[in-house]
């Protein structure tokens, strides 16, 4: 688990640090204001354990223009020359990366914890997937990788067996939207890790 996020000078952040609890932490404020960054930023960590990758990842999620000199660099905050954040886990150990303007990432550890997740994107992508699919792998169309992401695991069948922190997770989500969650025996469910 995800204990704490530090952010400096990355997209529309000064400085700011968010404390995680065990659970559903939920992010409320105006748009503009980075809710989605942040989600995107622990996606992007979540998402590979290879350090090499992370640039990759970060340029699939956010989508800086390839057409910059130095596409990471727009990630920056206006008039900063490094941009920085750091995760810390559960057992302590935190790790982090820097940006500087040239879109160089530098980072002393290489992440060992890949934390399996989905990043559900505000765009409905579902009805459109199959035709979305094919042309994202074969065309140059200016998407976030999360929106294949999303597509690839929810057309994965059906789970043989759910787990505890599966079950867990799907009880937090109902008892917090106050809806019922079917499990995959009655029809319905959404392939949910944590």
């Amino acid at each position: 688990m995800i204990k704490q996020l530090k952010i400096e000078n990355f997209t529309a952040f000064g400085n700011i640090i968010a404390d995680f609890v065990q659970g559903i932490n939920i992010f409320i404020g105006a748009n503009g204001t980075g809710k989605t960054h942040i989600l995107k930023i622990l996606y992007s960590v979540c998402s590979t354990s290879d350090r090499k990758n992370i640039e990759k990842c970060l340029s699939d999620i956010f989508l800086p223009s390839q057409q910059a000199k130095y596409p990471l660099a727009q990630l920056l905050r206006k008039g900063s020359t490094c941009a920085y954040f750091s995760i810390t886990y559960n057992d302590d150990k935190t790790e982090y990366i820097e940006i500087n303007q040239h879109g160089n990432i530098g980072n002393p550890f290489a992440f060992t914890k890949k934390i399996h997740s989905v990043y559900v994107p505000v765009r409905e992508m579902l009805a459109n997937a199959p035709g979305f699919r094919s042309l994202y792998s074969l065309r140059e169309i200016h998407f976030e990788g999360v929106y294949t992401d999303i597509i690839d695991r929810a057309f994965l069948p059906y789970l043989k067996k759910n787990d505890a922190s599966q079950h867990r997770l799907l009880n937090l989500i109902k008892e917090n939207i106050d809806e019922y969650v079917k499990s995959p025996k009655s029809g319905y469910f959404s392939s949910l890790t944590c």
